[in-house]
C-alpha cells in the first residue's frame, strides 16, 4: 500500500484522471491543490495551485485520445483559471476569468464552464473570436432565494448540465435554454451525480439509494410511456441508529448492502441468491473491488473475499473514505484519513493464486482463477483458470490424492509429458528404476497407477507420441504384474525400443525381454535370454512358459539356419530330443552340402541319440520320402538292432514295423541286409521277404510255407506284391504260390487241400484257369472243385464281356474320328504366300498345312514340335 502524507489540513476534494500515459490524482486541501501520480502516489514537483476553493477537470468528449488534462480552479480572489497538463508534468494557464462571487461548485466540457454560489448558477461559454483578449465572462442563469434549498448541478452531456432549482431538477444549456422538462424531486437534494442515464448509483438495470436508515431500489418502467415513470421501493429498514447504511455495486443489477453485522446481497427487486457475509465489526463503508469487498471499520481497513465470505487482511489504519480507481485500473482504491492518502493495490491475481496454492488452499485458488471469467463458458479456454488446474492436478498428484488429479488431468487434456516430469526416476524413460525403499514403493505404485488410469482414458490423443508406449511399459514395470507386461509387449511391442530389453532385464522381467526381442527381430538375442533360464543364470520367471517355447519359435519362423541348427543341437544336450527332431524335420528343405539340416549332417548328430535318431529316419523315409540307400539301410538296421536286443515276445511291433519297411522301401541295400539277416535262426519271415524283394519269389514262399507254414501271411504277401502290377506279373506271382503249395501236399496234404482250394477263390488273387485246371490233382472231386470252376467260369465271362465292350467302345471312337477326318477334308481351306504360321509367323511355301479348330493354319513341323513341348 503506497501511502501520502499530507503536511496540510484535511482533505476537501479528490479527482482521478486517466489519459493515455497520463495518471494523475488532484488532491485539495487547505486551498491548496497537490497533483500525484496515481499509480504509486508520488507528488508531482514544481506544480503549485495556492488560494483554491474548489476545482474540475474538463469531461471532453475526446480525453481517452488526449495526452493533456484541462483543469478548472475557483480561486479566493474572484477568479475562475483553467490550465493545461500536458504528459511532461509542465502545466500552463490557458485563461483567467474573473467573477463576482466565489464558486462553490464548477464544471467544465468542450462547450464551456457550468458553476455556482450558494444561491446563483452561472454558465460560461468561451468566445468565439481568435483574439486573446477577448475572454468572455460568466452569465447568470437564475438565483435561489430559498435558502432551504441547496445549489448543486451535474453534467448530463456535453454543453448540457441538470441543476438543482425548489423540487425539481432543471436542464439547460450554457445559455440557460432547456429543451426538455423539469425532474420533479420527491425531496429536496442536497446533492447529486448523474451516470447516464439514471442519478444516484445506478447501472444499466436500475438505481439502489439508501438515507440514514433504510434502502431503496428503483426499477425503470419498460413502458414507452413517458408519464409512467415507476418508483422507488423499500428494501428494508435499519433501525439500529449505530449501523451505517452503505451499499455497493457488486455485478449488474446485484448490490451488496450493510445490515446488522452482515452484508446482504441483494437485487434491485429485493430478493437475494446468496448467504449473507458475517462482519466481524460494524462496517462504517465499504467498497467492491473484485473479488474482494474492502470495509472501513472504526480503527481497521479489513479486506473480505467476495468468493467465500472470508476474512482475508486486516490493516491498522483509520480511514474516512473510499474511492475506486477509475477506468483500466478499476481493482486499485484511495482511502483518506485525516492527513493522509492511500493507494491499496491488491496483489496481482497470478500472485494471490501463487500464495494460496503454497499454502494448500486449493479449491480457494481455483475460484479466484474462475471468478475472473464473466462467463461460465469461458472457465474451459481461460489460460488462467487452465494453468491452475494444472497446478492444482499436480499438488494433488504429490499430495497421493490421485484420483482428483487425474480428474483434473482428464479435464484439462495435460500432455502426459508434464506428468512424468513430476514423477522422480521416472526420466529419461530409457533408464531402468533404481532400488526404491519399501517406505516410497506405496508411493510409487498411486502415482503411477494414476498416471496408467490417465494415459489409458487419453490413449486415442497421446497414443501418436513416439514415447507413449515407452512411458506406460515403464509405469508397468514397477507396478503391475508379470502377465500385465507380457500381455503389453505382446499387443504393443512395435511402438517400444528394442533397447528397452536392458530395462525389462534390469528389473527381472526376462520373459518379457525375449518377447520384445523377438518382436524386434532380435532373435538370437531372445533365444539366448530363454536359455539363460533354463540354465538358472536368470532368476525363475513365473511367466515363462518352459523349455518348448525355443522349439515352437524356431518352427514358426525363419532366419538363420545356422542359428537355428545351433539351437537344436542346444536341445539335444538338455535331452529335449523330441523338441530337436521337430526342430530337425520342419526344417528341412533339401540335400545340399550347404544346409545344415541335410540328413547327413543331422544323422551324425543324432547317432548318439538312438531314440531321436529312429523318429528322425522314420520321418526322412516315410514323410520327406527320401530314397537314400544309406538311410533306408540304417533304419532296417536299427529294426533289426531293436529285435535281436529284445526276446520274440516283446519285439512284434517292431518285427511288423520292419517286414512292412522290407516289403514297401526300394532304397535299401537287400543284400547287405540279408546277409545280417541270415546269421540267425529268429527272422526266417524277413528272409523270405528279402528273397521276394529280390524276386525270388519260389523262395520266400518256399520259407513261408515249408519251413514257417505261415499259410496265411503267404497268402497276404502274395496280395501285397500284386499291387500295383500287370495282369500277367499277378499271375506270375500267383502261379508260383501255388506250385509250392502243390508241392507241399505230400507233407500236410489235408491242410495243405485246403489252403489251396482258399487261395483259388480268392479274387484278390488271379490265376490263369485253364492251366490252375490241368496241374491240379486227378483224384480231387468235382464237389471240391466246384467254387473253383464256377470262378474260373465267371472270370471267363468276365473277360469276354470286357474284351467285347472294350472293341466296340474302340470301333464307336474310330467312327467318330472318321467323320471328324472326313468333315475336315472336305472344307475347303485357302494356302497361299499371305497365310502365317501360327507358330512361326513365316509364310507357307507347300500346300501341306495343319488346320485347327480355331481356323488357324500352322507348318506341319511347327504343329509336331508345339505338341512334343506339350
Amino acid at each position: 500500500m503506497n501511502v501520502f502524507v499530507l503536511e496540510r489540513k484535511p482533505i476537501i476534494k479528490l479527482k482521478v484522471v486517466t489519459v493515455p500515459s497520463l495518471h494523475r490524482l488532484f488532491v485539495l486541501s487547505d486551498n491548496f491543490i497537490q497533483i500525484l501520480d496515481s499509480d504509486n502516489l508520488q507528488p508531482i514537483p514544481n506544480i503549485k495551485l495556492k488560494n483554491v476553493l474548489t476545482f474540475c477537470i474538463s469531461n471532453r468528449s475526446n480525453q481517452d485520445q488526449t495526452a493533456y488534462i484541462d483543469i478548472c480552479v475557483s480561486i479566493r480572489k474572484n477568479k475562475v483559471q483553467i490550465y493545461r497538463l500536458d504528459k511532461t508534468n509542465i502545466i500552463t494557464s490557458i485563461n483567467e476569468i474573473s467573477i463576482q462571487d466565489s464558486f462553490i461548485s464548477i464544471s467544465m466540457d468542450d462547450h464551456g464552464i457550468m458553476a455556482c454560489t450558494e444561491n446563483e448558477y452561472f454558465s460560461y461559454n468561451p468566445p468565439t473570436s481568435s483574439d486573446r483578449r477577448s475572454i468572455g465572462s460568466f452569465n447568470s442563469i437564475f438565483e435561489l432565494n430559498d435558502p432551504n434549498i441547496s445549489t448543486c448541478f451535474t453534467n448530463i452531456s456535453p454543453g448540457q448540465y441538470l441543476l438543482n432549482g425548489p423540487h425539481v431538477g432543471v436542464t439547460t444549456s450554457l445559455e440557460g435554454t432547456s429543451q426538455r422538462a423539469p425532474i420533479m424531486f420527491t425531496s429536496p437534494p442536497l446533492n447529486f451525480i448523474y451516470s447516464h442515464p439514471y442519478l444516484i448509483s445506478m447501472d444499466d438495470h436500475g438505481i439502489m439509494a439508501c438515507t440514514e436508515n433504510e434502502y431503496f431500489s428503483y426499477n425503470p418502467p419498460t413502458s414507452s410511456d413517458r408519464r409512467s415513470i415507476g418508483s422507488f421501493n423499500s428494501i428494508f429498514e435499519l433501525n439500529d441508529p449505530n449501523i451505517s447504511t452503505c451499499f455497493t455495486n457488486i455485478s449488474p443489477g446485484q448490490y451488496l448492502l450493510n445490515g446488522p453485522h452482515v452484508g446482504v446481497t441483494t437485487s434491485l427487486e429485493g430478493t437475494s441468491q446468496r448467504a449473507p457475509i458475517m462482519f466481524t465489526s460494524p462496517p462504517l463503508n465499504f467498497i467492491y473491488s473484485h473479488p474482494y469487498l474492502i470495509v472501513l471499520v472504526k480503527d481497521y481497513i479489513q479486506i473480505y473475499s467476495y468468493l467465500d465470505d472470508k476474512l482475508k487482511q486486516e490493516i491498522l489504519k483509520q480511514c474516512r473514505t473510499l474511492t475506486n480507481m477509475q477506468l483500466e485500473n478499476l481493482k486499485t482504491v484511495i482511502l483518506t484519513d485525516k492527513d493522509n492518502i492511500y493507494l491499496l493495490e491488491p496483489l496481482g491475481l497470478e500472485e494471490q493464486i501463487d500464495q494460496l496454492l503454497n499454502q494448500y488452499r486449493l479449491q480457494e485458488a481455483l475460484t479466484l482463477a474462475e471468478s475472473n471469467c464473466s462467463l461460465v463458458e469461458q472457465r474451459r479456454t481461460n489460460p488462467l483458470v487452465l494453468l491452475t488446474k494444472k497446478r492444482i492436478a499436480f499438488i494433488e498428484f504429490g499430495a497421493m490424492n490421485v484420483v482428483r488429479a487425474v480428474n483434473l488431468f482428464v479435464e484439462i487434456h495435460i500432455d502426459f509429458h508434464e506428468i512424468i516430469s513430476q514423477i522422480p526416476n521416472f526420466l529419461p524413460l530409457d533408464s531402468s528404476w533404481p532400488a526404491i525403499d519399501e517406505n516410497l514403493q506405496n508411493q510409487y505404485t498411486q502415482w503411477l497407477n494414476a498416471f496408467c488410469d490417465y494415459m489409458t482414458k487419453k490413449s486415442v490423443d497421446f497414443s501418436r507420441h513416439p514415447d507413449y508406449y515407452p512411458a506406460l511399459l515403464k509405469a508397468y514395470i514397477l507396478i503391475k504384474s508379470h502377465e500385465t507386461v507380457n500381455e503389453f509387449i505382446e499387443t504393443n511391442s512395435l511402438h517400444i525400443p528394442v533397447d528397452y530389453t536392458n530395462i525389462l532385464i534390469d528389473a527381472k522381467f526376462y520373459h518379457a525381454a525375449a518377447l520384445l526381442s523377438s518382436a524386434h527381430q532380435k532373435h538370437e538375442q531372445a533365444i539366448n535370454i530363454w536359455k539363460k533360464l533354463i540354465s538358472n543364470e536368470y532368476s525363475n520367471d513365473e511367466t515363462f512358459p518352459g523349455i518348448w517355447i525355443i522349439a515352437k519359435y524356431i518352427i514358426e519362423r525363419n532366419f538363420d539356419r545356422s542359428l537355428e541348427f545351433s539351437t537344436a543341437e542346444w536341445l539335444l544336450e538338455r535331452h529335449e530330443e523330441d523338441l530337436a527332431i521337430k526342430i530337425f524335420t520342419s526344417k528341412y528343405k533339401n540335400e545340399s552340402n550347404n544346409d545344415p539340416f541335410s540328413s547327413d549332417r543331422v544323422i551324425n548328430i543324432l547317432k548318439k541319440h538312438s531314440t531321436a535318431l529312429v523318429a528322425y529316419l522314420e520321418y526322412a523315409v516315410f514323410k520327406l520320402k527320401l530314397e537314400s540307400d544309406q538311410i533306408h539301410t540304417m533304419l532296417v538296421n536299427i529294426y533289426l538292432d531293436q529285435i535281436l536286443s529284445r526276446s520274440d515276445g516283446d519285439n512284434e511291433q517292431i518285427r511288423s514295423k520292419l517286414q512292412a519297411f522290407i516289403i514297401t522301401s526300394n532304397s535299401y541295400r537287400v543284400q547287405t541286409v540279408l546277409n545280417r539277416v541270415n546269421q540267425t535262426n529268429r527272422l526266417r519271415r524277413e528272409v523270405a521277404l528279402l528273397n521276394g524283394k529280390m524276386n525270388n519269389f519260389d523262395q520266400a514262399f518256399r520259407i513261408l510255407i515249408d519251413e514257417l507254414e505261415d499259410f496265411e501271411y503267404a497268402e497276404n504277401y502274395c496280395i501285397t506284391l500284386s499291387q500295383g502290377k500287370s495282369s500277367e506279373d499277378r499271375k506270375i506271382v500267383a502261379h508260383i504260390l501255388f506250385k509250392v503249395l502243390l508241392n507241399s501236399l505230400k507233407k500236410n496234404s489235408d491242410k495243405t487241400t485246403q489252403v489251396l482250394l482258399h487261395i483259388l477263390c480268392n479274387n484278390e488273387i488271379e490265376f490263369d484257369f485253364i492251366e490252375v485246371l490241368q496241374q491240379l490233382p486227378s483224384h480231387w472231386s468235382l464237389a471240391s472243385l466246384s467254387q473253383i470252376l464256377l470262378r474260373a467260369l465267371r472270370t471267363y465271362s468276365y473277360t469276354q464281356r470286357s474284351t467285347k465292350i472294350e472293341s466296340a467302345l474302340v470301333r464307336v471312337q474310330n467312327e467318330r474320328l472318321h467323320t471328324k477326318l472326313s468333315q475336315l477334308k472336305s472344307l475347303n481351306t485357302l494356302v497361299n504366300e499371305h497365310r502365317q504360321c501360327k507358330h512361326c509367323l513365316q509364310h507357307f511355301y507347300e500346300t501341306s498345312c495343319v488346320v485347327y479348330q480355331d481356323g488357324s493354319q500352322g507348318h506341319v513341323h511347327c504343329a509336331k514340335k508345339y505338341n512334343q513341348k506339350q
